[in-house]
């Protein structure tokens, strides 16, 4: 990766003019683990991206060096922890004058489960005990969106949040 994004700053720097430069220079700038516009060289090129994408253009491919990238992909979540697996839960909620269905993300143990109480007595004292999965909440990504980039010598993926 290093390799490549030398490759990338020494093209950036040069102000080689090709049909991939402003490609090449976003990948550059949404890779920066600062931020896609920390640096001042990075605000244009990335602004136009956003105008570009909200337009429903293709994103820009940089063909500098054998550098291939994937369509935009989105995960919302980061990765549950060992043992755990992302899931979603429905729960039937009462709002205002009608009930709505729910669906929370979570993170549920592979075979963790924890007893809870779930039937009641008219006095108030519990009936029964269930056992139910073992959830935590699924946290989300600060920056949900990834392009997979390949190039001669490898490839990585970099996270960024569209917009601005």
């Amino acid at each position: 990766m290093k390799k490549l994004l030398f490759s990338l700053v020494f093209f950036f720097i040069s102000g080689t003019a090709i049909a991939s430069e402003w490609g090449c220079q976003v990948v550059l700038c949404l890779s920066n683990p600062g931020g896609p516009t920390q640096f001042k060289e990075c605000v244009e090129p990335i602004e136009k991206l956003w105008e570009a994408l909200a337009k429903g253009k293709p994103f820009p491919t940089c063909e500098e060096g054998g550098v291939s990238m994937s369509k935009i992909g989105y995960e919302p979540y980061e990765a549950c922890p060992t043992d755990f697996y992302l899931t979603n839960i429905t729960t039937h909620e009462e709002y205002k004058d009608h009930g709505r269905v729910v669906r929370t993300a979570v993170c549920r143990h592979r075979t963790q489960t924890i007893k809870v109480a779930c039937d009641w007595d008219d006095k108030g004292g519990i009936n029964r005990v269930c056992e139910v999965p073992y959830d935590i909440p699924a946290r989300l990504r600060d920056k949900p969106n990834y392009i997979d980039i390949s190039y001669n010598g490898g490839s990585f993926r970099t996270w960024f949040k569209m917009g601005k």
